[in-house]
């Protein structure tokens, strides 16, 4: 067992012991990171974007114009349409008198809309007045007349357009189409031509209500008028 333990232990010292290399590795020198300064890269700026030019800004009055022209836009358009639509018609269609009373109906908004522009000009007037510039004053009134002068022409038409549909004896709509006509001329400040065509309004709704032919909801939304209708309904029914 003793010569045992000798014969080993030769070999254990020998792998114990460090080789050349081993010995190199060993004594090799390691650097300090710690002290070694590290170059910090620092990322480019970014080129600030050219602005875009704003745009322009509009007032709360412009900006209202500018949505009645384009409403304005496509009531011409809608106009135009149902023209066409009148002249390819056959005389007997029965939607014929229909079409007359939407062109009316659509003339009356053209009508509203010069009608507005034309009292949109009053304020503009007035300060040219105060303000003693007679070029500019004289130069609103000329707007104000030509935007007058399409309501007058827009109104024309609306009325000529209601008398086309009312001309068909066997349209249903006659009654309303009269008050819409009446209505229209007494915002206009033709109250006798309205209370013509308001008479004639309420003798084709009262035999429609007597033939149990047409509901009584078609009331106009002035007082005056409303008062007028109720009495002459009143009369012709009674």
């Amino acid at each position: 067992m003793t010569a045992r333990v000798w014969l080993c232990a030769p070999l254990g010292i020998l792998l114990a012991a460090p080789g050349p290399a081993n010995a190199q590795k060993l004594t090799k020198k390691t650097l300090d990171m710690r002290n070694i300064p590290v170059p910090v890269t620092s990322r480019p700026e970014a080129k600030p974007k050219p602005s875009a030019p704003a745009g322009p800004r509009l007032t709360l009055e412009e900006f209202t114009a500018v949505k009645h022209r384009r409403i304005q836009e496509i009531t011409d358009k809608q106009i135009r349409h149902l023209r066409r639509l009148i002249r390819l018609a056959s005389p007997d269609d029965p939607q014929l008198p229909d079409y007359w009373f939407r062109l009316g109906e659509l003339l009356t908004e053209k009508y509203r809309y010069f009608e507005h522009e034309a009292r949109r000009l009053d304020e503009a007037i007035f300060r040219a007045k105060q303000d003693g510039d007679a070029d500019a004053e004289d130069q609103q009134r000329r707007k104000q007349q030509e935007e007058q002068r399409k309501a007058e022409q827009s109104l024309e038409k609306a009325v000529s357009c209601f008398l086309a549909a009312v001309r068909y004896a066997h349209y249903p709509r006659t009654d309303e189409v009269l008050y819409r006509m009446a209505y229209l001329l007494e915002v206009a400040g033709h109250g006798e031509q309205a209370r013509a065509f308001f008479h004639r309004a309420s003798e084709c709704l009262a035999i429609g209500l007597q033939l149990g032919q047409r509901p009584l909801y078609i009331l106009l939304p002035r007082v005056e008028l409303r008062d007028l209708f109720l009495h002459q309904l009143a009369r012709l029914v009674g």
